[in-house]
C-alpha cells in the first residue's frame, strides 16, 4: 500500500495515476478487524478508519482478504488494548509479518482473486434501497 494524504479529486487528479485512488480502509478500533476497498475518488474517509492507497484492484483484493480473515484478529488480539473488551486495532495489524502482494506467486495473486469472486457472492446478495 502506498501512502497518499492529497486530498480527494477526480481520477485524473491523483498522484498515482487514475488506478492510485483505490483505497483500502480499516478501523482503528473494534473487536474484530475489518477492511474494505473504497473505488470513489471523491469518498470521504472518516477520521476512526486508517487508509492507504493500492496499485491495482488486485492488491486491494489481497490485502482486503487479509484484513477481513478471522484468524487475522486473533493473532492482533493479544497485542490490542483491553478495557471492558479488546478495541484498538490501530496499526496492530502491521506487526505481524504479511506478505507483501506480488502479482506472480499463486499465493498472493490466488487469494485475491478468491476474494474478488466472495465479494461478488456478497454484493449479489444484498439489495440498496
Amino acid at each position: 500500500m502506498n501512502g497518499w494524504t492529497s486530498g480527494a479529486g477526480s481520477p485524473t487528479s491523483c498522484p498515482l495515476g487514475r488506478w492510485g485512488c483505490l483505497r483500502q480502509v480499516y478501523g482503528k478500533a473494534g473487536m474484530h478487524v475489518a477492511g474494505a476497498i473504497v473505488t470513489t475518488p471523491s469518498a470521504i474517509i472518516d477520521h476512526k478508519l486508517y487508509w492507504g492507497t493500492v496499485n491495482t484492484l488486485a492488491e486491494g483484493l489481497y490485502i482486503c482478504a487479509i484484513l477481513n480473515c478471522p484468524e487475522l484478529t486473533e493473532l492482533v488480539r493479544p497485542f490490542k488494548s483491553y478495557g471492558k473488551d479488546e478495541r484498538d486495532i490501530d496499526k496492530l495489524v502491521w506487526k505481524l509479518p504479511i506478505p507483501i502482494y506480488a502479482p506472480t506467486p499463486a499465493t498472493t495473486a490466488g487469494l485475491g482473486a478468491r476474494a474478488k469472486g466472495l465479494l461478488s457472492l456478497i454484493a449479489a446478495a444484498v439489495t440498496l434501497p
